[in-house]
């Protein structure tokens, strides 16, 4: 990125930091490299998010990035203990990106339409089941995710049913609340 940055000559950049209401926090200008690198480091001071580990429940909401929500299962990736249960939020209307297809055209590999969705960024291998709560997905949706466990549900007292019949009253329960917006911490000494 830096490397494309100086090769197209973008001498000046500005770099806003939100914070969690939605307002600007700081402004970084100046040169592309070093404000953005301001930037970072700045907001990697308060937005990061410190992962949990070895929980039982793993709760992900994926707003405000709803249509891209199974990049909310990084989370439950790196937290989940082995047997524990995964819950992706995506209430958005318009569900995934999969009504246009784009998805399947862009990654074609010459191969059938179910070997396409084998993908490792897609699934929590220790899940015991992968809950996605919405009521706007549909099978084509579920269909990304690859795992034999997973189960759409529409309403937060069926998600609460299927934890419960999984886990005991005392579940080690992992929250995180933007997902898609969160990051791990991360070095940037």
């Amino acid at each position: 990125m830096e490397e494309a940055a100086r090769l197209a000559e973008v001498n000046f950049s500005v770099q806003i930091v939100y914070n969690e209401l939605r307002e600007p926090r700081e402004i970084f200008a100046g040169d592309v490299i070093n404000a953005h690198h301001a930037a970072c480091r700045m907001a990697n001071g308060f937005l990061r998010t410190a992962t949990a580990k070895d929980a039982d429940i793993v709760v992900a909401n994926a707003y405000p990035r709803n249509r891209q929500a199974l990049s909310a299962l990084g989370w439950a990736r790196d937290s989940l203990r082995d047997g524990g249960s995964a819950v992706i939020i995506a209430q958005h209307p318009d569900a995934m990106s999969t009504i246009h297809y784009l998805h399947e055209r862009r990654e074609h590999r010459g191969q059938g339409y179910w070997e396409n969705l084998v993908n490792d960024n897609k699934t929590v291998h220790q899940a015991a089941q992968i809950i996605l709560f919405s009521q706007y997905m549909h099978k084509r949706d579920v269909d990304q995710v690859y795992s034999k466990h997973v189960r759409l549900v529409r309403s937060w007292d069926e998600v609460m049913n299927l934890l419960q019949k999984q886990h005991r009253t005392d579940a080690r329960v992992a929250v995180y609340p933007y997902a898609n917006m969160q990051h791990p911490e991360v070095d940037l000494t």
